[in-house]
C-alpha cells in the first residue's frame, strides 16, 4: 500500500489520460476514424461492403463489415469481419489491444459446421484460442494488434498501426469464399 500511495499522483494522471473521454481515449477514437476512412481505399474489396451495425460492436467502438445481405441471419444479426478498439484503457474488462476477427452470430444455422471450415484456413498471425478460456463460437478466429508495438520512443507510429490493421483485414478476405460457399449450401 505504501508503494501505491507514494505514486498516487502518477496513478491519478494515468487514470485521467486513459479514462473515457480522456486524451488517449480521444486519440484512439481519431485513429479508429482514420481506419474507417483508409481501409476501403487501401483494400478496394472492402469499399463496397456494408456496415450492419454502424460504428460499434457489442458496445466496443470499431468497424464491422459484411459484403452484402447474404451474411445476415433471420434475426437481422450478421456474420462480420470486425475491428474492435477498446477505448477505455483504464478499464481492465475492455482489455487494451485492438483486434480483428470474424464474428459468427449465435443464431446462424449450423455454425458448428462453418467453424471448423474457418479454423482449417486460419491465416498466419490469427488464433482461435483465448488463454484460459474455451473457444468462443461467436469468434472462431482473431488477431490482436498490439498498441505497444507501435509506441515509438517519441510518438505513436500511426502509419504502421494502420498497415497492421489493413494486413489483418486483407488476410481474412480469402475466407469470404468459405463463408459464401457455406451459405449457398445451406439454402
Amino acid at each position: 500500500m505504501a508503494a501505491v500511495l507514494r505514486e498516487i499522483e502518477t496513478i491519478r494522471e494515468v487514470r485521467r489520460i486513459c479514462c473515457e473521454d480522456g486524451p488517449l481515449y480521444r486519440e484512439l477514437k481519431d485513429l479508429l476514424n482514420s481506419v474507417r476512412v483508409r481501409l476501403p481505399k487501401r483494400i478496394p474489396e472492402y469499399a463496397q461492403w456494408q456496415r450492419p451495425w454502424g460504428d460499434t460492436f457489442d458496445e466496443i467502438p470499431g468497424l464491422c463489415v459484411a459484403p452484402d445481405r447474404t451474411w445476415k441471419t433471420a434475426s437481422g444479426d450478421s456474420i462480420c469481419v470486425v475491428l474492435a478498439v477498446p477505448l477505455d484503457l483504464a478499464d481492465p474488462e475492455d482489455g487494451d489491444d485492438p483486434w480483428v476477427g470474424i464474428y459468427l452470430p449465435s443464431d446462424l444455422p449450423r455454425r458448428e459446421v462453418l467453424i471448423p471450415l474457418l479454423e482449417a484456413r486460419i491465416p498466419d498471425g490469427f488464433t482461435n484460442v483465448h488463454p484460459g478460456l474455451n473457444p468462443d463460437p461467436d469468434w472462431p478466429l482473431w488477431r490482436y494488434i498490439s498498441l505497444r508495438r507501435f509506441a515509438g520512443s517519441e510518438r505513436f507510429e500511426t502509419a504502421q498501426f494502420l498497415d497492421a490493421i489493413c494486413e489483418a483485414f486483407q488476410a481474412l478476405l480469402p475466407l469470404r469464399g468459405v463463408i459464401d460457399e457455406f451459405l449457398r449450401q445451406r439454402r
